[in-house]
């Protein structure tokens, strides 16, 4: 494995509100973005090793709650419920601050804190719109015609940008402010999107660059960061779903639902985890990195020695995303039920570490 080194505060400060979005399990069925398939890419580790902890008892959220946001100034987690068109909002010790209550139709996803504006920018595939959301109130919201089903969004710091991928097509939406700036062209059916400051190939040709899964393409598309110029696509397999940055190993990390593995960017390694992974976050207390298996009811920890198993769900559950506060350092796992044919309940499950 690679060596996982003590992180700076400069560049915790830099990335962590950029890394702390999670991944979809049940609504990638419901918005079309197709089911994984396999990879040609081979096993690089282990099975598990241990069950390493346990969960605390999870709060109730809507129906098919998906990714849990962390809002680091208020220190709450948001989640957006998919099938309810609404946001419930808790405390970390999961109590509840109250629901967003969004317009018919609507189907939020996901979000990230930008600090630049302290607005939390959450995405909704139905309406093909963007709130940005203070508190309890959805102070403005963002449409636009390159908004197709948007999913995973960053935030940039190095241009003070919000970076959206539309699911629904081949580009990524730019956002500055309540402003869209631009969008860009990928590959096919983008999901996540992540900033690293730090190019760490060798030799380093860029100061940053920001990279982008392509779940239906099978591939990777790196830009610079500077002006989001193109500069290359990585065909990786097994559909790649969330894409985060990892200021510990220097690396893109990315999760890969076909084949069972997460893949990391920068020395083109896979490592075996549990079925289907699909969310993603960078533990700064810990230097892990934490992976939700929607396939097999558990979480998975990436450390120096390989992966293992973290936290078991109950079998009647799928774990969809997953947060990480900086306040407590405990993480924040979203489940919805296992039936697919209409809303189901949803779960936030506070971490015991």
């Amino acid at each position: 494995m690679r060596e996982r080194k003590s992180v700076p505060s400069w560049t915790i400060g830099a990335v962590a509100l950029a890394i702390v979005t999670v991944v979809v399990f049940s609504s990638a069925w419901a918005s079309g973005l197709g089911w994984a398939r396999s990879s040609n890419a081979g096993p690089t580790s282990e099975a598990p090793l241990q069950v390493a902890s346990s969960l605390k008892t999870p709060c109730v959220t809507g129906y098919s709650p998906q990714f849990p946001v962390y809002d680091p100034v208020d220190h709450d987690i948001y989640v957006p419920n998919y099938n309810s068109a609404n946001i419930s909002v808790f405390t970390e010790a999961c109590k509840s601050v109250g629901i967003i209550t969004l317009a018919a139709h609507a189907d939020p996803v996901a979000g990230v804190f930008d600090p630049q504006n302290d607005y939390l920018y959450v995405t909704d595939c139905g309406l093909n719109k963007v709130y940005l959301i203070q508190g309890l109130t959805v102070e403005s919201s963002i449409t636009d015609p390159s908004l197709s089903c948007p999913w995973i969004p960053t935030y940039d710091p190095e241009n003070t940008y919000v970076i959206v991928p539309n699911s629904g097509s081949n580009t990524i939406t730019v956002l500055n402010g309540n402003i869209v700036e631009k969008a860009l062209e990928v590959g096919t059916g983008p999901t996540s999107v992540d900033y690293d400051p730090v190019d760490a190939f060798e030799p380093s040709q860029y100061t940053g660059i920001v990279v982008v899964a392509n779940h239906q393409s099978d591939n990777l598309t790196v830009l610079l960061a500077s002006n989001l110029t193109h500069l290359w696509d990585d065909t990786v397999g097994g559909a790649p779903y969330q894409v985060i940055y990892d200021p510990a190993s220097l690396s893109d990390v990315y999760t890969l639902p076909g084949s069972g593995q997460v893949g990391f960017l920068q020395d083109f390694t896979t490592v075996n985890v549990g079925k289907n992974p699909m969310g993603i976050v960078f533990d700064q207390a810990t230097l892990s990195d934490f992976v939700v298996c929607s396939g097999s009811h558990n979480v998975w920890e990436i450390t120096d020695l390989g992966a293992v198993t973290h936290f078991e769900l109950p079998s009647s559950v799928v774990p969809i995303g997953i947060a990480y506060s900086d306040a407590n350092n405990n993480l924040y796992i979203t489940a919805g039920g296992t039936g697919f044919s209409g809303p189901s309940y949803g779960y936030l499950y506070p971490s015991s570490k």
